[in-house]
């Protein structure tokens, strides 16, 4: 039976184009879980909240999907520091090295990061970020650190990625995963200890033993962990060289991408 909740989003009217839906295929460890067009839209997600085009209406997760609903907006873009700031939160880096790095206090930080978040649409606590917001600031800015822009492209006003899950190798427990999964969609300690009926005590003790085995510090670090695991080092979109002001759209991308795949394979 399919679940279906919604995570880490406030839910407000608005209409959408067509979905613009990528072919998502599970891969090896060594291989990227994600498409190279899916990849290509979660960084236009990103560009597009950033620019203010865009807010996030409505965010779901079924058995196996985490999905994004996006509306059009008009609001003023954020600054290019607050920008990289808030992607440097949600790439998993510590809030006190991001504010010691910006030269602002932490709690300015926290004031600035929870405005964003809210002209996002999303919860403007850190504790409610879903997976997919995450995974929209790690895809830009790999993205941008090899130079390749995707242009112009149209927005995906809707799309779905598949829940990222541990390394096999973890050693994670069932009930650990089923915790993952909660946290992935963005639900809070408290909302995850009502839905599986259990104190919060015992759910806190279950999140310290899953940052424990997979060596993270928290919640965001867990979601840059799972992006290594989806989106892996060995993978030759996170290989290849930087391209001086090269324009790649979501159709040539996944051409490159499989073109360097086929490099590396020889």
């Amino acid at each position: 039976m399919t679940r279906q909740a919604a995570v880490g989003c406030r839910t407000t009217s608005g209409g959408h184009t067509q979905a613009v839906r990528q072919a998502i295929t599970l891969g090896g460890p060594t291989r990227c879980a994600y498409s190279a067009g899916s990849l290509a839209e979660l960084a236009l997600t990103w560009s597009a909240l950033c620019s203010g085009r865009a807010r996030a209406v409505h965010a779901t997760a079924s058995a196996d999907r985490l999905s994004l609903r996006l509306a059009p907006c008009s609001r003023p873009a954020l600054s290019a520091t607050r920008q990289a700031v808030l992607q440097q939160v949600l790439c998993g880096q510590a809030c006190k090295v991001v504010a010691d790095e910006a030269r602002i206090g932490r709690t300015s930080l926290a004031r600035n990061v929870g405005t964003a978040l809210g002209a996002f649409g999303f919860d403007k606590r850190l504790a409610g970020v879903p997976f997919v917001l995450s995974a929209a600031a790690h895809a830009h800015r790999h993205m941008t650190e090899r130079a390749i822009s995707i242009g112009d492209e149209p927005l995906p006003w809707s799309m779905e990625i598949p829940f990222p899950q541990p390394h096999p190798s973890s050693r994670t427990t069932t009930a650990e995963r089923s915790i993952i999964q909660l946290l992935v969609t963005g639900l809070s300690a408290e909302a995850i200890s009502r839905q599986r009926g259990a104190t919060r005590r015992t759910v806190a003790n279950q999140c310290s033993a899953i940052f424990g085995k997979l060596r993270v510090s928290g919640r965001l670090d867990l979601f840059a962990y799972l992006w290594r695991c989806v989106v892996p080092a060995s993978d030759p979109l996170r290989q290849v060289q930087p391209l001086a002001s090269t324009l790649i759209s979501r159709g040539n991308l996944s051409r490159y991408v499989e073109s360097a795949r086929n490099t590396s394979d020889r």
